[in-house]
């Protein structure tokens, strides 16, 4: 069972927003778990609005995204309501560039000073 499927049974949501979900995770470089708890770091909080942004063009409802995101169906539609005024002023992008580079945090270590580790770029080796 893929981690979307077990998403989308143990949540009670479509297959669809689970991948979403999971998708989302993979791009800011954390676990599932950390995705939808509550972490407050920018760059989860940036994916997340582009998560809620997407889910609820393709027609999801806000408490399927909430219960996609373990959180509030009031929580989702503040977020949305914030995240279509970032894309509104060009501060948030739905697609990033392929040069974006979100940080990263090793699994290895928990802490504040390895949130500053940029991702590595697509393609794999150093000025790829």
């Amino acid at each position: 069972m893929t981690p979307a499927e077990r998403l989308a049974a143990d949540a009670g949501i479509p297959r669809r927003l689970a991948a979403l979900v999971v998708d989302g995770a993979e791009r800011a470089g954390v676990s599932l778990r950390s995705f939808r708890a509550d972490d407050r770091r920018p760059h989860l909080i940036l994916e997340r609005n582009r998560v809620i942004v997407i889910a609820r063009d393709r027609g999801h409802s806000l408490p399927q995204i909430g219960k996609a995101l373990s959180r509030d169906h009031s929580t989702i539609l503040h977020a949305e309501r914030k995240a279509r005024a970032m894309l509104a002023t060009g501060r948030l992008s739905l697609q990033p560039a392929a040069d974006d580079a979100l940080p990263v945090q090793p699994a290895f270590f928990d802490g504040p000073l390895f949130d500053l580790v940029p991702a590595p770029k697509p393609g794999g080796g150093v000025g790829a």
